[in-house]
């Protein structure tokens, strides 16, 4: 598995591969967050969380979600961040900074992907893009 998504997605100048995963902060986003920590655990990754609020006044539920990925006894470093914007505009510009491998997107309840953020984000990056199921029983 681990050569596998290595080969597809890359390492840039020999370095560790990096992964966003971007938080809604739902309750579904526990299973998905332990899932991707394990994944990145295996794939011995780097994993950076973000959280995308639209104003200050949701500064507090940002927080709660990327409590979500405070995992203790964790084999890799998560390093979480809070900002404020669109969403795809957000993902995108992060993506670029923290030169990242792969974003990964939590679908909805119902394995529903959030079409209109998928659709601008694809237009704003070549980063691939990863789709997470919701996990309940991960």
């Amino acid at each position: 598995m681990k050569k596998g998504l290595l080969g597809i997605f890359g390492r840039k100048g020999g370095r560790r591969l990096r992964v966003l995963a971007t938080t809604a902060g739902s309750v579904p986003a526990r299973h998905k967050g332990a899932y991707i920590i394990h994944v990145a655990e295996e794939l011995g990754a780097e994993l950076l969380v973000l959280h995308v609020i639209e104003d200050e006044s949701r500064w507090q539920d940002g927080d709660w979600a990327l409590s979500l990925y405070d995992v203790k006894g964790a084999e890799i470093n998560v390093r979480t961040l809070l900002r404020i914007g669109k969403a795809p505009q957000v993902i995108s510009q992060v993506a670029e900074e923290e030169e990242v491998d792969v974003i990964t997107l939590g679908l909805s309840e119902d394995n529903k992907a959030p079409l209109k953020v998928i659709n601008e984000l694809s237009r704003l990056t070549t980063t691939p893009i990863l789709l997470v199921p919701t996990l309940e029983d991960f």
